[in-house]
């Protein structure tokens, strides 16, 4: 899917806060952004200040969420089973909690609604296409920010990264699926 505007990776934020890369310009992105992540938590762990900035600027930031993020983590305090479904719904309220500390209103957050491990699936390839670009038509941001599609899994982080290793910079299958979406 091609949106015609920048495609900012989360690498490329962690790689300018290290030094690394070129800082980046938040005004650069414009007055609409769209974060794109697989899982419930993806977006504070990414790039969660980056959201709070652009938010405090003025930033419009709609945050789209793929999956339901219904197959890692626990219930918390709770005993006894932890259904996806009870997961997923903990999870989807979790999101919405973090995305107001970031500055994002309820309604500039949605979810796919896919479950974890789904979207490298062939069989949900089209519909997360779909999802994605149906959510950018509407939106119709100024920049995307997303995973960004990872290199061999065999070569070692790039120099000046540790102690990140890949899985750090969005190497787990749900992410380098989301990617293949989003680009």
């Amino acid at each position: 899917m091609k949106l015609g505007v920048p495609l900012i990776t989360f690498a490329s934020v962690i790689l300018a806060v290290h030094s690394v890369a070129e800082p980046l310009s938040l005004e650069d992105m414009g007055a609409r952004v769209l974060v794109i992540t697989a899982h419930p938590d993806d977006a504070e762990m990414y790039c969660g200040g980056t959201i709070h900035a652009l938010t405090a600027l003025g930033t419009h930031v709609s945050l789209l969420i793929t999956t339901t993020g219904d197959a890692g983590g626990s219930c918390g305090n709770e005993t006894g089973a932890c259904t996806r479904e009870k997961l997923a719904y903990l999870r989807a309220n979790e999101a919405l909690a973090g995305a107001a500390i970031l500055g994002l209103a309820a309604e500039d957050v949605a979810q796919l609604g896919f479950h974890d491990g789904s979207v490298t699936s062939a069989s949900s390839r089209d519909a997360i296409v779909e999802g994605i670009a149906a959510h950018a038509r509407g939106f119709q941001p100024t920049s995307v920010v997303t995973f960004f599609q990872g290199p061999d899994w065999d070569a070692p982080p790039m120099r000046g990264l540790w102690p990140y290793a890949w899985d750090d910079l969005g190497f787990h299958p749900d992410h380098q699926g989301n990617m293949q979406g989003d680009a």
